[in-house]
This record gives structure tokens, C-alpha cells and sequence, in this order.
């Protein structure tokens, strides 16, 4: 597409249409393409971004039947920004699996004590705990999270940002199942 004084011209597309962050994944982008959505993705807003993540997984949760339906009401979650969106889910998975022994997390040597900001850092162990909650009852395969998100972020396109460790954070923990991972 090219702009040219007016309405972009379309120069190799079927078609062509502008897409708000929301719709990014709408279309059925080829494989070669995805690497450089994602990066236009990640560079659409982080709040937004993010936010959109967390409020994914979150339904993807009550999707699977991981979390009650109730973890999507009160107050409604589209209203709520993304520290508050990885809270619910840390208070959803604890109160759903309350047996659940969690491991103490070496926050010493974790990936996000290099973030300046301190509520993105905060978020970075919490969804940490969400892994564990979905790794400890039979819903996420450890390795198989791990693997993904060494994949992800050692792509040759990839930016390290805290934003975009902790979107491909909460990618890995959508892989979660309902039964046996």
C-alpha cells in the first residue's frame, strides 16, 4: 500500500483496510507476515496491547473450563487496565485451585528485574504465579511454555521491551488446555 496524496493505493494486496489493534489477528496474514505483525502490534500502544492480552487469556481460561465464567464478571474486565486484569487472574486461579502449592519465585534472577517500571515488574511475577497455578494442575506443560517463549523471543525480529517480554509471556500461558497437557 502507498500513500499518495489522498487514499492509499493498493500496490500488490487483494485488498486493503485499516485495522485497529483488536483486529490485527482478523485476518489470515501469511506465515512469512506474522513476525512483522506482531512488531506492528507491539508497536500500536503497549497499554492497549497488553491490556487486550491479559483480557484474552482471561477468556481463553473460561474458554477451556480452567476458570469459572464468573472470572469475566463483575466488574466487567473490559474496564479494567492490564494490572488490574493479571490480578483477577492470579485471584481467580487461587481462589478455583486453592490447594495448589506455589514454588517462591527467585525474583533475584528473574528476566524482569531489569524493567524500570516497577508495575510492569510486579506483573512479571504475577503471571509467573499464573504459570504455576496452570503448570501444577495438569494444564500447561512447563517445557512446552518455557520452549515457547525462548522461541519467541529469540527471533530475529523481536525487540526486547518489558511490554513485549510480558506479551509473549502471556502468549506462552495461553497454550494452557483443559485436561491433561
Amino acid at each position: 500500500m502507498r500513500a499518495s496524496g489522498g487514499a492509499p493505493k493498493l500496490l500488490e494486496a487483494e485488498e486493503g483496510r485499516w485495522l485497529t489493534k483488536a483486529d490485527l489477528y482478523t485476518v489470515p496474514w501469511l506465515p512469512a507476515d506474522i513476525s512483522l505483525i506482531r512488531n506492528i502490534e507491539s508497536q500500536m500502544g503497549e497499554p492497549d496491547f497488553l491490556r487486550t492480552q491479559a483480557l484474552r487469556l482471561l477468556r481463553h481460561l473460561c474458554e477451556e473450563h480452567i476458570l469459572p465464567e464468573t472470572a469475566l464478571h463483575t466488574p466487567a474486565p473490559e474496564t479494567e487496565d492490564f494490572l488490574a486484569l493479571v490480578s483477577r487472574l492470579r485471584t481467580a486461579l487461587s481462589e478455583r485451585y486453592p490447594s495448589t502449592k506455589l514454588k517462591r519465585i527467585m525474583k533475584s534472577v528473574h528476566y524482569a528485574n531489569g524493567f524500570s517500571d516497577t508495575d510492569l515488574r510486579e506483573a512479571a511475577f504475577t503471571l509467573e504465579e499464573a504459570e504455576q497455578y496452570l503448570v501444577r494442575n495438569g494444564f500447561l506443560d512447563h517445557d512446552r511454555g518455557v520452549a515457547y517463549f525462548n522461541e519467541r523471543i529469540t527471533e530475529p525480529d523481536f525487540t526486547v521491551s518489558a511490554q513485549s517480554l510480558l506479551g509473549v509471556m502471556i502468549e506462552s500461558l495461553l497454550l494452557a488446555k483443559a485436561g491433561k497437557s
